[in-house]
């Protein structure tokens, strides 16, 4: 709803800027929704200054010709500002309790063809660098996988891998709803901290699949000791 009060057309880009949380789940489903085209941003981290985040998500607007983004509350105000004069609105994520879970809104109808969101290179050696997906592609992608690695119902995906990544977003999070399952996300940076975080929560909401890169498990073999596991 709040996509279409900022006149997002059908089909145009939405850069979803924000940090770790539920709110990155919500804009991505409800620029779906809208019939809009998501693309999911690094999250913003506290670690480093919001002008040189909000610079990068700048130059990406004006590159990537985006209609909007959606943003986290406390960078909506400055980031509006330095997008004014490009045309591209700044939504903020509802913050939580706010009534949002009753909004009213009309979905819009998508063929196979249509595009469905647009995937980012990290960005790590330079500006991130885009793949549109169809939402024929992304249905053919999970069938691959659920052949692959079969994601029941009955399964709980728990990973730390964040869903501005591939597997993030279409193994942890796309493929258990998919399947009529759930994820359980944890935060990324949290996990490097507290790599046992892992195996606890697995513990505590019942996980049964956990993906993520092999340095993963590294680190996680590296950094835990017995004791991080005692009542896990």
């Amino acid at each position: 709803r709040a996509l279409a009060e900022a006149g997002v057309p059908a089909g145009a880009l939405v850069v979803v800027a924000s940090e770790h949380g539920a709110g990155v789940v919500a804009a991505f489903f409800g620029a779906l929704y809208h019939g809009a085209v998501p693309a999911l941003f690094p999250y913003f981290s506290e670690r480093a200054p919001s002008h040189v985040y909000e610079g990068r998500v700048q130059r990406l607007i004006e590159q990537a010709d985006a209609r909007a983004v959606v943003t986290a509350p406390g960078l909506a105000a400055s980031l509006a500002e330095r997008l004014d004069g490009t045309g591209c609105p700044v939504v903020a994520l509802p913050e939580a309790g706010d009534g949002a879970e009753s909004a009213s809104f009309e979905i819009s109808e998508r063929s196979g063809e249509d595009a469905a969101y647009v995937q980012f290179s990290s960005g790590t050696t330079g500006l991130p660098k885009g793949v549109t997906l169809s939402h024929r592609a992304a249905l053919d992608n999970l069938r691959a996988l659920e052949h692959g690695i079969p994601i029941r119902a009955d399964d709980t995906v728990v990973t730390w891998v964040p869903l501005y990544h591939d597997l993030g977003l279409v193994a942890c999070l796309l493929a258990p709803l998919y399947a009529g399952g759930r994820s359980v996300l944890l935060s990324g940076p949290q996990w490097v901290r507290r790599p046992a975080s892992l195996a606890q929560a697995i513990s505590d909401y019942g996980g049964t699949v956990s993906f993520m890169p092999n340095f993963g498990f590294a680190h996680l073999a590296r950094r835990t000791r017995p004791a991080d596991f005692e009542g896990v």
